[in-house]
């Protein structure tokens, strides 16, 4: 009988710092989209003085304050009351004065000269940090995909036992805790004995490695440090189809 089963770790891995990676891709180009428009908009404006005329505090369902920052000012011999900027800083206050761009097309198109990067400054700063937390991930895991196949390609074959399996309670997926491989080798030249573990693994091991029985490793013969315990290819062999 063929059993099947997957390895859902690596793949909600995969997806999960994958979409973080994606979200700070479309930050980025956010970002930039925000930079163009706020650069065309200030090649074409003009520097005026205007007032703050009033500012509403709203706070949302879980506490978060917002500011609605609203204006007043002179262009062209013509005012203008209670236009609405949409920035807000920690500096401002009803009846200050500040600087304004103002578009020459539309009078009633201004924005705070302080602040007019700040939709750029803010879009930019999430891209980076999701970024960070999808990038740095996946580099890794692919990372260690390579170290892994240049192990199986080059590394030296040598022959432990099984000493113990357990299961790894600080991870699970979907309330499954993967099970690990504790293995055994000891040198017979040296009398050193190694112990190494077996990345996750999502079927009991138990039917095809009992404890005390033999299992395959790859080392870095300079460097036993840098290894790849042949559990997932013990499976494999015992007819388990672990795609």
């Amino acid at each position: 009988m063929k059993h099947k089963t997957k390895d859902p770790s690596s793949r909600v891995l995969y997806l999960i710092y994958g979409i973080f990676a994606l979200t700070g891709v479309i930050l980025l180009l956010v970002s930039g989209i925000f930079t163009y428009n706020t650069i065309s908009f200030g090649q074409n404006a003009e520097e005026i003085s205007g007032v703050i005329s009033r500012i509403i505090e709203t706070r949302d369902s879980d506490g978060d304050m917002s500011h609605t920052v609203y204006v007043d000012y002179s262009y062209m011999g013509q005012s203008y009351s209670d236009v609405r900027i949409n920035s807000y800083s920690s500096g401002m206050h009803e009846g200050k004065s500040i600087t304004l761009l103002c578009d020459p097309d539309n009078p009633y198109h201004v924005m705070a000269k302080s602040t007019q990067y700040l939709g750029t400054i803010i879009t930019l700063g999430m891209a980076i940090v999701f970024l960070l937390i999808g990038l740095i991930p996946l580099l890794a895991m692919q990372n260690g995909k390579n170290k892994r196949k240049k192990l199986l390609e080059q590394g030296q074959s040598i022959f432990g036992e099984v000493e113990s399996i357990t299961r790894n309670m600080s991870y699970s997926v979907n309330g499954r805790h993967p099970y690990v491989l504790i293995c055994t080798y000891t040198d017979i030249y040296s009398g050193v004995t190694y112990r190494f573990k077996s990345k996750s693994l999502w079927q009991d091991p138990s039917p095809y490695l009992p404890i005390g029985s033999t299992i395959e490793i790859k080392v870095d013969r300079n460097d036993y440090s840098k290894y790849y315990v042949m559990a997932e290819e013990a499976y494999k062999s015992n007819i388990i189809d672990y795609t």
